[in-house]
């Protein structure tokens, strides 16, 4: 059939390329002839043009989908073989096989290491004879008063340094907690009695002659 199929229907023939035929005869005669059935019909197809056009969509798609790959992959190596032409093509592919054949490599031995568990463990202790010295170590106290002096101020005052003196000289310290702790109320009542215990023991301590003296930093 030399690729192609002929078609022949009853009191017609030719191909699809072919102009329709021309019918002689009055209507009712073209109706007639139209309205019979073919007996034997055969389609001209160019089988040999379908099956190229059919090889071209596959190339086509194949290259769209190695041009797709090679923009989107992070391996650079394929961007620059599919790129490249002549010499620059095949060092490309000549690096980009070298590196995937020393990656390879690198994964077996990796590989091979892990399955052996080559795991060594040792642990030294150097210790002097006679022990580990203790480090020095300063204890801040938060009091900033030692108690010997407080005790010696109110037993020189036969009792006039209370509490209350304390508190409020402490405050003067400009202890913040003790601050916020304190009313306005506790705070003048702490200044009436420091202004008692300084009359009442003839003292001309000031502030600062006091935490001089009994600071816990002497």
């Amino acid at each position: 059939m030399n690729d192609r199929i002929k078609y022949r229907m009853q009191g017609m023939s030719g191909s699809f390329n072919d102009p329709p035929p021309e019918y002689n005869g009055s209507k009712s005669s073209r109706r007639s002839n139209m309205g019979r059935r073919a007996s034997e019909y055969i389609i001209n197809v160019p089988v040999t043009q379908l099956k190229k056009i059919g090889a071209t969509k596959e190339i086509n798609s194949l290259y769209r989908e190695t041009q797709h790959f090679v923009g989107i992959t992070t391996i650079h190596g394929a961007l620059r073989i599919y790129r490249a032409h002549g010499v620059s093509r095949w060092l490309w592919t000549a690096a980009t096989i070298g590196a995937i054949g020393f990656f390879c490599w690198q994964l077996i031995v990796l590989c091979l290491m892990y399955s052996r568990k080559p795991t060594a463990s040792q642990v030294s202790f150097l210790l002097p004879e006679n022990g580990l010295q203790f480090p020095d170590i300063t204890i801040c106290n938060y009091n900033p008063i030692r108690a010997s002096v407080v005790e010696s101020l109110n037993a020189s005052s036969n009792g006039s340094f209370t509490q209350q003196v304390l508190d409020y000289m402490i405050i003067s310290y400009l202890k913040l907690p003790l601050i916020i702790s304190m009313s306005a109320e506790d705070f003048a009542d702490g200044e009436h009695a420091y202004k008692q215990y300084l009359e009442t023991t003839k003292s001309t301590m000031s502030m600062e002659d006091f935490y001089i003296e009994a600071s816990s930093l002497q």
